[in-house]
């Protein structure tokens, strides 16, 4: 949500001049750096003020422009372009909330194949680390569904008997994101890259390290350049790609990964882990604390892939990209491995001794 400098800044003036800005955003031939700042000024005026966000996407040419100014990095590998196109998926980000006709418009112009380029191809430097943070939370909101509810957000529930997510009568559905996590998911590997992203960044540190910023506690400008920040937007992909059946089979072999950072200590990464968990309905597979006398226990089966590599060879950020690597039976390492969420899992309880 807004800051209290953020809404001085939407009372300066540019908010008021949006046509204006968006003239700049939609003109190829102005210069990067200013179709940068139309973005960054369209995004501010959209925060809190939804009817901004239907004026914006109702001005013909925007996602178009959009697509243009995410496609930059590719074409011309500088920070300024990168930059650009960081600023670009952030409007998408904001644009895309509960609002269908934005939400058809950036789909239908291509945006999310655009946003997978940049996570798939962008690079280790700290304005990519922006960029593909940014992308990724582009992606969450255009895989999400939105409901006829006063927060915009779904109410969704495992149900048990059946073995599949259902959508709660009180929050009858308004923007279906269906087709949008269908693009996702057809993406080769991006899948696969958004879950490595997520399971070799976070969860954040319980105590922080001088250099780490919690997504929670980040700040727009000075903030976003950190590694550390980007598990959020990825794990809120996540999420909201097990909405659909292929998106839940996708991600389950993230299990394991989606439970350290459900337990994560920065709320925002804990409450994304474990909403994918409820949407997998693996909510109550992760180890809750127990009383001591009641031990959590998973043990690898005996288990050896094609190469010759046993369990003890995978981390949990191998498991999306290696973790259909099968045995001599077809067994997988997602079915195999305690770290790839596979293995035996039972509880141990010591009885105490009466004497």
């Amino acid at each position: 949500r807004t800051t209290p400098e953020d809404k001085l800044r939407q009372n300066d003036g540019g908010c008021s001049r949006l046509s204006d800005v968006l003239e700049v955003l939609t003109n190829t031939n102005a210069k990067t750096e200013d179709r940068s700042k139309a973005a960054k000024i369209a995004t501010l005026c959209s925060v809190d003020h939804p009817e901004n966000r239907a004026f914006i996407g109702g001005i013909e040419g925007v996602p178009a422009a959009v697509v243009d100014i995410l496609s930059m990095p590719g074409r011309e590998e500088k920070e300024t372009e990168t930059a650009a196109a960081a600023s670009a998926a952030e409007l998408v980000w904001i644009l895309s909330y509960n609002n269908l006709f934005n939400h058809r418009a950036l789909v239908n112009a291509g945006v999310i194949e655009a946003l997978g380029e940049i996570i798939m191809s962008c690079g280790e430097g700290e304005e990519c680390f922006r960029t593909k943070m940014w992308s990724a939370a582009g992606l969450q909101n255009l895989a999400a569904s939105y409901c006829n509810t006063e927060s915009g957000k779904c109410l969704w529930k495992w149900d048990h008997r059946i073995g599949t997510l259902k959508l709660q009568k009180e929050s009858p559905l308004y923007v279906d994101g269906s087709d949008a996590r269908e693009r996702i998911i057809q993406i080769t590997n991006l899948v696969a890259e958004i879950i490595s992203i997520a399971c070799h960044n976070g969860p954040v540190d319980k105590e922080p390290k001088p250099d780490q910023i919690w997504a929670s506690n980040a700040r727009i400008d000075e903030d976003e350049y950190k590694d550390s920040i980007i598990t959020w937007a990825v794990t809120g992909v996540l999420k909201n790609l097990a909405l659909s059946p292929k998106g839940r089979y996708e991600i389950a072999p993230a299990e394991m990964c989606l439970c350290l950072l459900s337990d994560s200590p920065d709320w925002i990464e804990s409450i994304n882990g474990a909403g994918a968990l409820n949407n997998i309905g693996r909510l109550d597979n992760c180890f809750p604390p127990e009383p001591e006398n009641d031990l959590p226990m998973c043990l690898d089966k005996e288990w050896v892939n094609t190469y010759g590599d046993d369990c003890a060879h995978y981390e949990p950020h191998h498991c999306a990209k290696y973790g259909n690597e099968s045995d001599a039976e077809g067994i997988h390492a997602n079915q195999a491995c305690c770290v790839c969420g596979g293995g035996d899992k039972y509880r141990v309880v010591y009885e105490e001794e009466e004497f």
